[in-house]
């Protein structure tokens, strides 16, 4: 434990509860006790629990009811079964709501760089984006952060191209997609700079091994008597 199950419901919905039938076999094993609920819309970021608690043991259907939250995917955490056993056991889990009738939130995605990566600083990085709507309310507009401390500027161009990384640190660049209406993608994309100080210094002694060393006689009479060599 804890046990977990995620669904994709189709579309996207108004969550607004969920219902857990135990097993109807007869036996108790696997019965959850406490649970945690969540909802999503897009299977990757949960966010916290809608919903949590501890179900009575019974056979008997259990209904939870939240706050609603629009989403397209729901997940059920089973965190204790009812007799403490390392077992979760389910006849059938149904969500409730109703179909969601409002805006949907856009999408956006960092075509390069494909993955995180590390440069020297001084390097570039040439940064393209996409951004797509299913309501097609368009036009839609672009914001990239490259993260706080970078010194460099904002941008609100789809695709702002080469972008210069002079001070060392790890930056966490977002590209966030809005509609016409205002709605923005609720999970932006990112991707981390990891930017290294080539400017010299001191090179770490941790990986050092002895490969040679030549000594003379007053050296080893130091190190023999315990005098320590400077």
């Amino acid at each position: 434990m804890p046990h977990e199950i995620q669904v994709d419901i189709g579309g996207f919905y108004d969550v607004n509860g969920f219902k857990y039938l135990p097993r109807q076999d007869g036996w108790s094993h696997g019965r959850v006790g406490q649970y945690e609920f969540y909802v999503s819309m897009d299977g990757v970021n949960w966010g916290a629990a809608v919903a949590t608690g501890t179900f009575v043991n019974s056979t008997a259907e259990k209904e939870v009811n939240f706050t609603q939250k629009t989403g397209k995917f729901i997940r059920l955490r089973a965190i204790t079964e009812v007799n403490g056993n390392p077992w979760t056991s389910m006849a059938e889990l149904s969500a409730l709501g109703s179909p969601f009738l409002g805006n949907f939130p856009p999408e956006g995605t960092i075509n390069t760089p494909t993955t995180d990566i590390t440069i020297n600083a001084g390097n570039t990085v040439n940064f393209t984006g996409a951004g797509s709507d299913s309501d097609n309310n368009l036009p839609l507009t672009y914001r990239w952060n490259f993260g706080a401390g970078s010194g460099i500027a904002d941008s609100t161009l789809e695709d702002p191209g080469a972008k210069q990384f002079n001070t060392p640190g790890t930056y966490t660049v977002t590209f966030t997609v809005t509609d016409s209406l205002g709605a923005s993608d609720p999970t932006p994309a990112t991707r981390v700079i990891t930017v290294l100080n080539t400017s010299g210094g001191i090179i770490p002694k941790t990986s050092w091994t002895l490969k040679y060393a030549r000594l003379s006689m007053q050296t080893v009479r130091r190190l023999y008597y315990g005098t320590e060599l400077q």
